[in-house]
């Protein structure tokens, strides 16, 4: 049987066999190639390379001169190149400063060979390493990592060692601050050091230091961090180390006025006299209770000064102990006046009975070393009244071995870990998280 075939009007095949002519055309007709936006700012700006023009054909040249450059993808008027699109168009211009630039090239390509052939090329680098630091630092805003690393040789990562391991003159222990931020900010640093070559804290304690600096609010660390700083900063600056002889043994009281330390120490007025300082210290607050300058050391000079004590912080009635040595002046009247003072147990401190008074030799250890300086000991005759004066600034101070409080503030009550620490501690934390940032934003380079 034989299939008719369909017939198609005239009109449709036209339209067909034009359609099919036109897609035909379309495939096959050559398409002019385009280009990133970046080659079209590039070719405006005159800044497209020999090899770059090279590829580009003349067609294309011709059709860019005609573009205009504002209404290109990527145009920025704040662009430096584009802002100053006049001076590049100057350098363009200008031929003898293109032959500058090329000799400039060859020199570099030529040290650049002989360098290469040396023997030892990584111990002249790392001889001049201070140098190639110094050169990045002050390009690393006008070229990128990679290309220094072309033109110096150096990788970036053996550039950043190098960096991180770079002496830093005004840190004390040598680090980039911004290389290293956990160390303390060099203006932390540097008020550790005016605080230990301030005159008037010479009289004063390394813990004690840190005490006044953390209670002022100048300096936010913990004590083991200070020591740590105030060490090195001292053999910088040249101040004298001094061995302090360590207690083991000490008497240790849990409250204020529980245990009392009496002892005289002898001091010498600069016209020639010599005076016996009584003290009665208190064990657990550290403050001074009780001072008194005798010429001679005598017994009712020493009961009269416990008397005083025992009056001043109404301690008659109240149980406590009294430790003090078996020397003279506190015997004879300091007895009779214990007879009637049932409730005060005294103890008498010596190396054959296993009893020690170290507390009070460590604070007269500290008076002789430090405290005395506090002293006007130009003329014998002032002695008495600066002696009161030294008690009320030393029971005024903050000190690190009870907290960074006062010994008054101690006998009034206060708990240093309680009503002092957690302000002080949250202090050091927000200095710490700060610290980090100003090291980071540094520039001591």
């Amino acid at each position: 049987m034989r299939i008719s075939t369909p017939k198609i009007p005239y009109f449709y095949g036209c339209f067909i066999h034009g359609g099919i002519t036109t897609f035909a055309a379309f495939i096959f007709s050559p398409v002019k190639q385009s280009y990133h936006p970046s080659y079209k700012h590039r070719f405006l700006l005159g800044l497209l390379t020999e090899n770059e023009k090279s590829l580009l054909p003349k067609s294309t040249f011709s059709e860019w001169n005609n573009l205009d450059q504002k209404k290109l993808v990527g145009y920025n008027e704040n662009d430096p190149f584009i802002k100053n699109k006049s001076e590049l168009n100057l350098f363009h211009s200008r031929t003898e400063i293109q032959k500058a630039i090329k000799v400039y090239g060859l020199l570099l390509n030529c040290f650049q060979s002989i360098f290469n052939k040396l023997k030892d090329v990584k111990a002249v680098l790392r001889e001049n390493k201070n140098n190639f630091i110094d050169v990045f630092n002050a390009c690393k805003n006008s070229i990128t990592t990679k290309q220094f690393e072309l033109l110096s040789g150096i990788s970036y990562k053996t550039l950043n060692r190098w960096i991180n391991d770079k002496i830093c003159e005004n840190s004390i222990f040598g680090l980039c601050t911004k290389h290293h931020p956990c160390q303390l900010s060099l203006e932390e640093q540097n008020v550790i050091a005016k605080a230990l070559q301030c005159g008037s804290n010479t009289h004063l304690f390394l813990c004690d230091i840190w005490a006044t600096l953390l209670r002022n609010g100048e300096l936010n660390i913990k004590l083991k961090t200070f020591y740590k700083y105030a060490s090195l900063i001292s053999q910088k600056i040249g101040l004298q180390k001094r061995k302090v002889k360590r207690i083991v043994k000490k008497v240790t009281a849990g409250a204020s006025l529980q245990i009392l330390h009496m002892d005289s120490t002898v001091i010498h007025t600069q016209d020639g006299k010599r005076f016996y300082i009584n003290i009665i210290y208190d064990n657990y607050s550290k403050a001074i209770l009780g001072i008194k300058a005798m010429v001679n050391p005598t017994s009712a000079a020493v009961a009269h000064n416990l008397k005083e004590v025992m009056k001043k912080y109404k301690l008659f009635g109240k149980q406590f102990q009294l430790y003090c040595d078996g020397g003279p002046e506190n015997k004879g009247m300091v007895d009779v006046f214990l007879k009637d003072q049932s409730h005060i147990k005294k103890f008498i401190t010596s190396f054959s009975n296993g009893i020690f008074n170290n507390v009070i030799e460590a604070f007269n250890n500290k008076f002789k070393r430090k405290w005395i300086n506090l002293l006007d000991l130009t003329n014998h005759q002032k002695i008495y009244t600066e002696c009161e004066r030294f008690r009320e600034i030393y029971n005024n101070t903050p000190q690190g071995i009870i907290g960074t409080l006062t010994p008054n503030e101690v006998l009034q009550g206060l708990n240093p870990w309680i009503d002092i620490w957690p302000a002080l501690k949250n202090n050091i934390t927000q200095a710490k998280n700060e610290r980090l940032l100003v090291n980071q934003l540094s520039c001591c380079l």
